[in-house]
């Protein structure tokens, strides 16, 4: 990536500087991982807000700002650099799923 200049998110790096404290209380990027390879909840989390924070630095504009009413993320939230082309899920009606797809219900 850095040959080619394309930006790169070197988890092993990032999970054994910012590992979580074991149970032990020494920490270790092995918290991370469930069973030495899969992540973990934490691992998932920690890989989250990684991806997060990568989008936000390098590519702002695709990146999602929650709700500023709910904090959430949902049919509130903005995203300027990717165009909407269907409703949100909490838009659809589960019932009548057809009618958010519709130009007037989009």
């Amino acid at each position: 990536a850095n040959e080619m200049g394309l930006p790169i998110l070197d988890l092993w790096t990032k999970m054994q500087q910012h590992a979580p404290s074991s149970s032990t209380g020494k920490s270790s990027w092995r918290d991370f991982l469930s069973d030495g390879l899969h992540l973990s909840a934490s691992g998932n989390k920690f890989v989250g807000e990684s991806l997060i924070e990568i989008i936000d630095q390098i590519l702002p504009e695709l990146s999602v700002k929650p709700c500023p009413t709910t904090g959430g993320i949902n049919s509130s939230s903005m995203c300027a650099g990717v165009k909407r082309i269907g409703p949100w899920h909490d838009e659809i009606d589960h019932k009548k799923p057809k009618k958010a797809f519709d130009a007037e219900g989009a």
